[in-house]
């Protein structure tokens, strides 16, 4: 992993001897109104979530494709999508697989047991997306046609860019895990500095600054990852 990753930075070092100027996007996230209800439209009861999926009345449905993650998971999207309670996400996810399990739903008949498959899948997956930062802040920009396409996407920063190879230098070259210990402690500094930046980018919003910190995210946590696995070779 780190080979390829060294070579790729190279190759931006040799060619490149400044980082462009980012500009500011001029458009803020484009929300479709939910589709989504907190009563159930067959019986009319509350529902426990604001998925189709009502136990009084044993009535189970889809969402739309457009639902988005924050909707289906009822998580705030404003003022700043990026931020999100993830205790709340937590507790929203469980409470929503609950309402919409499969194994619930089989008894209901065939064609309700396929609803709740999907209703679940789309569940998972929007959880999936929000949990974490990197998942979720390439999903955002997605919405706004500039998500990360490439699987090593370039990094333009020149100093984040000596850092990431002088880091994996250390990596490869530490012979005790005190070592590494520091060098993660270094790196997970850097991690919490780099979702702060993508915070205050969404906040403004940014997208051009936003996808830059995303990418540096990208590469601490491939070095986390790194580390990691040079940890195992000392237990």
């Amino acid at each position: 992993m780190f080979s390829i990753i060294r070579q790729t930075l190279r190759a931006q070092a040799a060619t490149r001897s400044s980082a462009p100027a980012l500009t500011l996007a001029a458009r803020r996230l484009q929300s479709t109104a939910s589709t989504l209800s907190s009563t159930c439209p067959s019986c009319g009861r509350p529902l426990p979530t604001r998925l189709p999926s009502c136990t009084n009345c044993w009535t189970i449905g889809d969402v739309s494709p457009s639902e988005g993650c924050h909707d289906i998971l009822s998580v705030p999207s404003g003022p700043n999508p990026f931020r999100v309670d993830t205790k709340e996400l937590r507790r929203n996810f469980l409470k929503a697989q609950q309402a919409c399990h499969p194994d619930m739903w089989s008894a209901r008949g065939e064609k309700e047991r396929l609803l709740a498959e999907r209703l679940s899948s789309r569940v998972n997956d929007a959880y999936k997306t929000l949990q974490e930062p990197i998942p979720r802040a390439q999903y955002l920009l997605e919405l706004q046609g500039m998500g990360i396409q490439e699987e090593e996407p370039p990094l333009e920063d020149l100093e984040a860019l000596s850092e990431v190879m002088e880091t994996m230098e250390e990596i490869d070259s530490s012979a005790d895990k005190a070592t590494l210990d520091n060098i993660k402690h270094h790196n997970d500094a850097r991690m919490d500095e780099t979702i702060a930046d993508l915070e205050s980018a969404f906040d403004i919003p940014d997208y051009n600054k936003a996808k830059a910190e995303l990418i540096r995210l990208v590469y601490w946590d491939r070095i986390d990852k790194g580390i990691k696995h040079k940890m195992h070779q000392f237990h």
